[in-house]
């Protein structure tokens, strides 16, 4: 890629110039000079100048601002119109945005070595050169810094609003005694719930998803194990009373089988909120673009990850909990940006028996510091020496609890599916798929 890449400027232009509201995202992070391209340096300033004549920086306007600036045989119209051409929507502006950014740095950082190298050559004394090396690299610290430091006294004023506004719940697990626990599920906060392999974080995490989208909440589920339609099959056995895997029994359903399908597909359908899934994400760059446009284009309340290990991160690390951590932080961070809720459920190591604890998650790395509350789904029928116990039963203990105390409610559920801090009564089926 070198210190430019001009296709890359070229889409964040078009991306800008489609998206009303694009702009609002990137004007903390960009400036002309991220820009290489001379005529991308003009289209990004008009553009800004647009915004802050609070007019629409759309791709007409753009075109005529810069047919008084750029000569005629600069093609302005042509050039501003194939900016668009070949970008479908702002999905990955902000990403897109920081890559422009850091190759910007390496520009200023060669441009400086290079002017220190021609005043060494020029017979400048080493004091003169480490001067002038200081004062380009605060230079270059302070042009990286996107958001600046906060003053203590803004803060209390931030939170001294935030008290007097009405008293806003939190979103809930499907547990209410869990809830009561850290008071819901908070925005800008990261809940990881893990368990060992079996253990049914993903019907856990499926199951709180659902019980907001019921309440009208739109959730985002991405899942990097099953596809959509292993989740949606999930999701049609709950709203059945059936375990899901009778639904992969390989059997014809009967008329009344269907009459049920029929019934639960319409409580799907019809509920409150809406779910999206995102299957196979490729890395964590493509969650946090997938949540920001989900945001910013139809609202988002809540986003689940399943599962945190297995999310590949965007640097390479031949040391797998390296990569693990830059995971775990990017989902805070993203927790934090989009203002939402993230359930990100991880994997315990197989080996072990007994209630799990925080040492047990695999690759931990900074999952344990960067969450803000850590929980454990654990069925004592799994444990190698478990003695008739119900796989129908479990408990969620709360190891880590940043704003709140930990402890361990009890659930009960049948065949995976519908769950509830009661016992479930039998409810015979007329027949298994």
């Amino acid at each position: 890629m070198g210190l430019s890449n001009t296709e890359l400027e070229n889409a964040v232009l078009g991306a800008l110039l489609l998206e009303k509201n694009a702009f609002d995202e990137v004007a903390m992070i960009l400036t002309a000079d991220t820009f290489e391209d001379k005529f991308n340096k003009v289209v990004f300033t008009t553009i800004a100048a647009l915004k802050k004549e609070n007019k629409p920086a759309d791709m007409l306007l753009v075109a005529e601002r810069l047919k008084t600036i750029l000569p005629p045989e600069e093609g302005a119209t042509y050039k501003v119109a194939n900016l668009t051409s070949h970008v479908a929507s702002a999905a990955h502006l902000v990403a897109h945005a920081y890559e422009l950014k850091a190759l910007q740095a390496k520009r200023e950082i060669v441009s400086t070595a290079q002017s220190i190298l021609k005043k060494a050559e020029e017979g400048a004394e080493s004091d003169e050169l480490m001067d002038l090396l200081k004062s380009k690299v605060e230079t270059l610290e302070d042009n990286s810094i996107v958001n600046g430091p906060v003053r203590l006294v803004d803060a209390v004023k931030q939170v001294l609003e935030d008290l007097k506004k009405p008293e806003s719940p939190g979103l809930t697990t499907g547990f209410p005694t869990l809830d009561l626990h850290f008071g819901g599920l908070r925005a800008g906060r990261v809940y990881v719930c893990a368990g060992r392999p079996g253990s049914g974080k993903t019907s856990v995490a499926l199951f709180a998803a659902w019980e907001n989208v019921k309440q009208g909440k739109k959730v985002l589920f991405f899942t990097a194990e099953q596809d959509a339609p292993d989740l949606a099959k999930k999701l049609l056995a709950a709203e059945m009373n059936q375990g899901h895997g009778q639904l992969d029994a390989g059997k014809k359903p009967t008329a009344q089988d269907w009459q049920n399908i029929d019934e639960a597909v319409a409580k799907l359908e019809f509920a409150a909120g809406e779910l999206k899934i995102k299957d196979w994400p490729k890395n964590i760059q493509e969650v946090a673009a997938t949540i920001r446009n989900e945001k910013r284009k139809n609202g988002l309340d809540l986003a689940v990850i399943d599962y945190l290990q297995l999310i590949p991160g965007m640097k390479k690390s031949t040391f797998r909990e390296a990569e693990v951590s830059e995971v775990s932080r990017a989902i805070k961070q993203i927790a934090m940006t989009a203002k939402i809720p993230i359930i990100a459920l991880a994997q315990l190591n197989r080996q072990g028996i007994g209630e799990p604890q925080l040492h047990h998650l695999r690759e931990s790395g900074s999952i344990e510091q960067d969450a803000d509350v850590v929980m454990f789904v654990h069925r004592p029928a799994l444990d190698e020496d478990s003695k008739g116990a119900s796989l129908d039963y479990g408990k969620i203990f709360i190891r880590k609890n940043r704003r709140g105390r930990t402890g361990e409610i009890e659930f009960y559920n049948k065949d995976m599916s519908r769950f509830s801090e009661q016992p479930i009564l039998e409810q015979p089926l007329d027949r298994p798929f």
